[in-house]
């Protein structure tokens, strides 16, 4: 039977990128290694803590020293990959790298904060409580205006385009939009009879005003 031992200098996986602790990396990046010689398969974790305990995207059995992420991460998270090189006889791991994925910040102001709420597709802004949230790259968010009881949509400023109730923004850098509400008027009726002062009238009057 065939035999080989497993000589730990030989088994050294070296990452090549993104660069241990890169930022601003895209959510699907391609995380590349140098060829082990000697492997025959690569396996390929991406965890969400630096021990890998936690693993969320992984692969087994590539014949190529890299790998691109499928499906997306989250953007403006911080992630953690490793690889393990295996043949019939042998097999080791690298050392954990880790990375940022990129994200853009959309941040709602309310003029006033009484006026209203505003939530956003996808999900991140419920403002309210939560005015500002991270975004991928070339993600278009849709933000939806809810006037509270006696307000109504006065306005939107910063988005690239409206329509009713909504704006929408693509996040191709940090963004600021502003909603503005106004009070919905409230007209004061006019009282037309019985006239003010007026004496003798029915017990079971009509009493009528303007609209």
């Amino acid at each position: 039977a065939q035999t080989r031992s497993c000589i730990v200098d030989e088994m050294q996986i070296r990452l090549l990128s993104p660069s241990n602790g890169a930022a601003g990396v895209t959510t699907t990046p391609t995380l590349d290694w140098e060829d082990v010689p000697w492997a025959m398969f690569y396996d390929v974790q991406v965890c969400t803590d630096s021990f890998c305990l936690n693993v969320i995207r992984s692969v087994t059995g590539l014949t190529a020293s890299q790998w691109t992420v499928s499906p997306p991460l989250e953007p403006g998270q911080t992630y953690y990959w490793q690889v393990r090189a295996s043949d019939p006889w042998c097999e080791t791991w690298s050392e954990v790298w880790s990375f940022t994925t990129l994200a853009y910040i959309l941040t709602v102001n309310r003029v006033p904060v009484t006026g209203g709420t505003v939530t956003s597709s996808p999900a991140g802004i419920d403002c309210g409580t939560t005015c500002s949230a991270s975004f991928g790259p070339g993600t278009t968010v849709t933000l939806t205006a809810t006037p509270a009881g006696g307000w109504q949509l006065a306005g939107w400023a910063g988005c690239d385009s409206t329509n009713s109730t909504q704006c929408m923004v693509t996040m191709n850098a940090d963004r600021a939009v502003q909603v503005n509400f106004s009070c919905i008027p409230v007209g004061t009726p006019s009282l037309l009879s019985p006239a003010n002062g007026l004496a003798g009238v029915s017990t079971t009057p009509l009493l009528d005003w303007s609209d």
